[in-house]
């Protein structure tokens, strides 16, 4: 509203300033150009009082309508203009709520387990215990914090790929590999099926970090006994690769926003396990840079498909 104010303002003083000279100069214009065209001073007074009366008035109703439509497109226009600094603003509201709740609750089990080694500290067990599950925590933490790097990174256009031939089906092998303590840790299957050679020209390590992003999720949203698809497969001139699991879905308010920054959904699907809302943004971001796209699928108590399509490489 102050923008807008500010905008009509400024405005309504030009306006003035303009309609003020345009009167006077009309006005001098009129009275020198009807002398001596009357038969009597008073009808040429007479004359000219009427004429720079409507003039005024005429002038008076063009600034008024004139203001009345800027008013109006000055609010829309300044609305139009904030709102992606109060979406802004309200993501990272947002995020610093979920990101002080997500650092708080590591903070305060490593606290415990350091507290239950150094009372029970003659207890080997309870170390390895206390030790390991702090390891867990340093690594959330620590992927958090590599995400708002990246993050920052990327806003300031400073995050660089490189870029060579990659075989696809290779690096999702290589992904499983590597999320495979997590989905053991979880009760939860991966079952990867991929084409051959699908080559394609990418960043190795922005893609599997992309990838990651996605299997990770997929596991943490999955029950107990239930198993992660991934699949890779040539589709005309592009690799298509789907990751499914059988988690609780999306719900459908929430489905457009899930690659915003910031943005986190339903708790329920994911209670906490370190979702900082960074990483999807981040897949969003290098799938994009490959001059990809990325497709999401889901109904609650369905599951969800997330499809990555990417450009194979062309003949070398």
């Amino acid at each position: 509203m102050r923008l807008a104010a500010f905008f009509v303002a400024a405005i309504a003083l030009l306006l003035a300033v303009v309609s003020f000279v345009l009167y006077f100069s009309f006005a001098a214009n009129i009275s020198s150009n009807v002398e001596g065209n009357f038969a009597s001073e008073q009808a040429q007074n007479a004359f000219v009082a009427r004429t720079v009366h409507h003039l005024r008035s005429e002038i008076l109703l063009v600034d008024g309508a004139i203001l009345v439509l800027v008013s109006g497109a000055g609010f829309l226009l300044a609305r139009r203009t904030l709102r992606p600094i109060q979406r802004n603003l309200e993501a990272q509201k947002r995020f610093i709520s979920n990101a002080s709740h997500d650092l708080r609750t590591p903070l305060a089990v490593m606290k415990a387990n350091l507290e239950i080694a150094q009372r029970y500290g003659a207890a080997a067990d309870d170390r390895d215990i206390a030790v390991s599950s702090s390891l867990e925590e340093v690594d959330r933490m620590g992927r958090m914090v590599e995400d708002m790097l990246t993050l920052s990174r990327i806003d300031a256009r400073q995050e660089e790929l490189q870029f060579s031939v990659v075989d696809l089906s290779e690096l999702l092998a290589r992904i499983v590999e590597k999320m495979r303590p997590l989905a053991a840790g979880d009760a939860v299957g991966l079952d990867v099926v991929a084409a051959a050679d699908l080559n394609a020209r990418c960043d190795a390590d922005h893609l599997q970090r992309a990838l990651m992003n996605v299997v990770r999720n997929a596991i943490q949203h999955s029950p107990s006994g239930s198993t992660v698809e991934i699949g890779a497969a040539r589709v005309r001139d592009r690799v298509e690769v789907a990751i499914h699991d059988r988690g609780p879905g999306i719900d459908g308010d929430d489905l457009p926003h899930i690659f915003e920054p910031y943005y986190r959904g339903d708790e329920t699907r994911s209670p906490g396990r370190g979702n900082s809302g960074l990483g999807l943004a981040i897949t969003w971001w290098i799938v994009e840079q490959h001059d990809g796209t990325i497709d999401v699928s889901s109904a609650p108590g369905v599951g969800t498909t997330v499809m990555v399509s990417l450009p194979l490489a062309g003949p070398s």
